[in-house]
């Protein structure tokens, strides 16, 4: 019995793959093919070209069975573990294979090249061409920006591998574990806020403080475990130190001199050495004290201040009073000046009245008669005071 046959066409984007007892018989490029009827011994796969294979069985035995028919139209890239497998189409990279990957292309639709590149020492990629993969490949790519001021710390495997300066840096890490720490060169400022301590005089208290450091040693400093906690922590033991010798006085009124024992103090620790920090500054920023301490201490300053406020009035009367005598004395010898004196009290009177009236028609009236009324009053009190 002759096989039934039908046809078929391949489009110019596609492959056929004609099976036969699982076993390839047939590749079948683009344009009309007659093949036998499908049946349980025979199959048709169609494939995109411009898809990988990934580990097809087909592939296997044809590789291991035809060879040549293989290489005729498929690019096996099979990169050790040491390697990945980089695919060039056309010149512009488009696929990279893990190591150990195992993947197919297809010949004849684009111009396929590959290269398998040892990533087993996380070689640093260049810009270019770390910008260039860095969209099929961001899994086997470690990558970081380092900005101005400052500074990367490349660790393969958990061991320093290199310093980085400012700019762009890569590395292949489908081999090997790469982590890129990036620290800050620049004076940094840590908070320590709310501690509560007691003083000397057994006063708690609760202080906030500013310390000011800067990393010298970037080596140091990466491996330091929790950089900004060890720094906390260290702090919070010098501010105990400083304050638990103090009694609340002596806290309030010497910062000064506690920010200077501070700053000693810290600069002195070996740890921010080991940490590869040093330490510009330490400094007291905030001294709160508890509810009833803060009334107490608001009734002893208003004292304080009523009784300077006291002291100022009574010296200010005791000026006004001595004043008042040394003017007296002058009038007393010399009954010009006192004329001036009542001159100048009249002229304080009659901005206070609101109407004066002066008579002038009866003897002993007037404005003359009215000055001389004054200055008669006032001969007869010293008269009166001498008796």
């Amino acid at each position: 019995m002759w096989p039934l046959y039908r046809s078929i066409t391949i489009n110019s984007t596609e492959r056929g793959v004609l099976l036969r007892d699982g076993q390839v018989e047939r590749i079948l490029l683009p344009g009309r093919h007659r093949i036998p009827v499908a049946g349980p011994r025979t199959e048709l796969r169609r494939f995109d070209v411009s898809r990988p294979l990934d580990k097809e069985d087909w592939v296997r035995a044809l590789e291991a069975r035809t060879p040549a028919l293989l290489a005729e139209h498929l690019e096996i890239v099979r990169p050790n573990e040491s390697e990945v497998g980089i695919v060039r189409l056309d010149g512009k990279v488009k696929y990279v294979v893990e190591p150990s990957g195992d993947i197919a292309l297809w010949k004849g639709f684009r111009k396929v090249d590959v290269e398998c590149l040892d990533v087993s020492e996380a070689p640093k990629l260049e810009r270019n061409a770390a910008n260039a993969m860095a969209t099929v490949s961001p899994r086997f790519i470690t990558r970081a920006t380092v900005t101005s001021g400052f500074e990367g710390l490349v660790y393969v495997d958990g061991d320093l591998h290199e310093r980085l300066k400012p700019g762009v840096h890569a590395y292949w890490s489908a081999v090997r574990e790469i982590n890129l720490v990036t620290l800050d060169l620049r004076r940094q400022a840590t908070e320590v806020t709310a501690q509560e301590i007691l003083t000397q005089d057994r006063v708690s208290i609760r202080v906030t403080l500013t310390a000011f450091w800067q990393i010298t040693d970037p080596v140091k400093a990466g491996e330091a475990k929790d950089l900004n906690e060890q720094i906390y922590r260290h702090i919070q033991f010098a501010i105990r130190d400083a304050v638990a010798n103090r009694t609340l006085d002596e806290l309030l009124n010497a910062r000064g001199e506690i920010d200077t024992e501070l700053t000693k103090a810290v600069q002195s620790m070996g740890a921010f050495a080991d940490f590869g920090v040093e330490i510009a500054s330490v400094g007291l920023k905030d001294v709160i004290l508890p509810g009833e301490m803060r009334e107490i201490l608001n009734r002893v300053v208003e004292a304080e201040k009523q009784a300077q406020a006291n002291l100022i009035r009574r010296r200010e009367e005791t000026a006004a009073t001595r004043s008042l005598l040394n003017t007296a004395r002058l009038m007393e010898n010399n009954p010009l000046l006192l004329r001036m004196k009542e001159l100048e009290t009249l002229e304080k009177l009659t901005e206070k009245v609101g109407r004066l009236d002066v008579s002038t028609t009866a003897p002993g009236h007037g404005l003359d008669g009215l000055i001389n009324n004054l200055v008669r009053l006032s001969d007869q009190r010293s008269e009166s005071s001498d008796s």
